[in-house]
């Protein structure tokens, strides 16, 4: 009786009775993959890794069949036999499927599976509920061999529409959804699970476009520190406003990373929360450590901060949690990124302050005005980006200040610019010619 087994990247299954190829004595040893040319499949467009067409010498892309079978080479029939069930069990443990009936649902599933461990927590979480929540529901049961970049087109279209039921989404969202489709068909493709990326071949995908955030001026942060203190969020607005700290490295911050006699800051850990609630720590973002100067009067107000808290440990005796953390819970312990979020909001709620910031927007307005001052290398290095790109595209506002300082700049160039220009003009006309010149020479001569 014979027995089937399912192939990835083949239309036709493998049967257990097919003989292995046997080879001679010489042989390798080595697997060897072939495609066969079945007369029943029909050739395929080539496209190359990236999902662009191959063409041929003469511009017409090029046609090529998929595989079919494995070949195996071994010495002797048992050797190919063994070379052919490890195979087989491989295929297996990877719970290939044929790819005519591999869903897209199924394909994030698996790319979810095997990449978790290679990505954060936050990260991970948010392709699930993109996942569940809008491609699901869309795409998921679209055969992902046969997905088209029209499909997606429409899709990401529709998104950006919304609907009676749903509101649209913003571009950046949806390009979140596009590059997280784009990264599981790459992940596929390298496990020759597909052949195809049909993100990469999506014109004007949709692009990530931060929206432009109201920011505050360091007036603005100083007043709302003030107002803060012996609040627990007075030491969050101190350093997110005056050192440009994530809210998860405000949360894993400890006093023994700061050094207020020489006014720095050492953020070498962050903390991202997952959906149980549990805290994950992990490197700061760009996998580096750095070292953000902390300013003298900032060091005064993490003073001031310092003796509140003492305040809560008094207040709470031996349920006092000593872990050292510079914004803790009353009692001690650690205070989650998400919590730290909503106390700052709420309290800037109830204060009316207007615009009214959340606590990443501290983060954002110390990184404006560091751009505005010092320039984008240095927002750069303080912020913690990878490259100076980040920092203009996601964290760099223009403020009003600065826009009108830059306006007034360029009048002033360009006033200097027409005057000197005028001037070497009058210079000119009033300069006698070479032909004038040349004649009153020879008159005197």
């Amino acid at each position: 009786m014979s027995k089937t087994f399912p192939c990835a990247r083949r239309r036709k299954p493998i049967t257990r009775d097919a003989p292995p190829a046997v080879g001679a004595e010489s042989a390798s040893s080595e697997d060897v993959e072939a495609a066969q040319q079945d007369p029943d499949v029909p050739p395929e467009p080539a496209f190359d890794k990236d999902g662009q067409p191959v063409l041929d010498g003469k511009g017409r892309q090029k046609q090529r069949y998929p595989k079919t079978t494995k070949v195996v080479e071994a010495k002797g029939k048992k050797a190919a036999e063994r070379l052919l069930e490890t195979w087989i069990a491989e295929l297996e443990s990877h719970r290939t499927i044929d790819p005519d009936r591999l869903r897209v649902a199924e394909l994030l599933d698996r790319w979810l599976e095997a990449t978790r461990g290679e990505m954060r927590v936050a990260s991970y979480n948010s392709y699930r509920r993109n996942r569940r929540l809008h491609v699901d529901p869309a795409l998921g049961q679209v055969l992902a061999g046969k997905l088209t970049r029209t499909q997606l087109s429409t899709y990401y279209a529709a998104k950006l529409r919304g609907s009676k039921k749903a509101k649209p989404l913003a571009e950046t969202t949806v390009a979140h959804h596009h590059a997280m489709l784009k990264t599981a068909y790459n992940w596929a493709l390298e496990e020759e699970l597909l052949l195809v990326n049909p993100a990469l071949r999506v014109k004007n995908p949709p692009a990530l476009r931060p929206k432009t955030r109201p920011v505050w001026s360091m007036e603005e942060i100083a007043r709302v520190v003030i107002k803060a203190r012996g609040l627990q969020v007075h030491a969050a607005g101190v350093l997110a406003g005056f050192s440009g700290l994530r809210v998860g490295e405000i949360s894993g911050l400890l006093w023994s990373d700061l050094d207020l006699e020489r006014g720095f800051v050492n953020v070498q850990r962050t903390f991202e929360e997952d959906d149980d609630g549990s805290l994950l720590e992990y490197p700061p973002k760009n996998g580096k450590a750095r070292v953000v100067p902390l300013p003298a009067a900032a060091c005064d107000e993490l003073r001031v901060w310092l003796g509140a808290q003492k305040v809560y440990r008094l207040a709470q005796g031996p349920a006092w949690n000593e872990a050292g953390r510079v914004v803790p819970k009353k009692d001690g312990t650690q205070m989650a990124p998400s919590t730290l979020k909503s106390q700052w909001w709420n309290w800037v709620a109830r204060q009316k302050i207007d615009p009214h910031l959340p606590i990443h927007g501290l983060r954002d307005s110390f990184g404006t005005w560091v751009y505005e001052t010092y320039g984008v290398k240095q927002a750069q290095e303080w912020l913690g980006h990878g490259d100076p790109a980040t920092t203009l595209r996601h964290y760099v506002r223009l403020t009003t200040a600065a826009r009108a300082k830059a306006v007034a700049g360029l009048d002033e160039v360009t006033r200097a610019a027409l005057k000197a220009a005028e001037a070497r003009r009058d210079q000119e006309e009033t300069r006698p010619s070479n032909v004038v010149v040349l004649a009153s020479r020879r008159g005197q001569a």
